[in-house]
C-alpha cells in the first residue's frame, strides 16, 4: 500500500521518464498506457499499486520496486548456476 506521506508520488504518465526505467526494443521508451494497465489488470497476477490524487492516478518509485520484485523469478542464482552446470556435464 502506498503511503503518500512517506513515498514520493509519481503520475503514471511520468513513470516512463524515470531515469532508472530501461528502454525497450529499438530504444523505445516504456509506454504510459502499459503503466496504467499494470495498475488495472496487472501483469502475471501482480498489480502495480496506485492512488488517485485529485484527477491524477499516481504510483511511487517504491511501489514500482515492489511490483518488479514480485514479478522477478523466485529461484536463487545458485539454482540457475547448478542447472547450467548439470546441462553441460551431459
Amino acid at each position: 500500500m502506498i503511503d503518500p506521506v512517506r513515498e514520493k508520488l509519481v503520475p503514471l504518465g511520468q513513470v516512463p521518464d524515470l531515469p532508472w526505467v530501461p528502454r525497450r526494443r529499438r530504444k523505445a521508451r516504456l509506454n504510459a498506457s502499459t503503466v496504467f494497465r499494470w495498475t488495472k489488470s496487472g501483469c502475471r497476477g501482480v498489480l502495480l499499486e496506485s492512488v488517485r490524487f485529485g484527477n491524477t492516478r499516481c504510483t511511487s518509485e517504491a511501489a514500482l520496486t515492489r511490483f518488479l520484485a514480485a514479478l522477478a523469478p523466485a529461484s536463487p542464482p545458485e539454482a540457475a548456476h547448478e542447472r547450467n552446470t548439470n546441462a553441460s556435464n551431459n
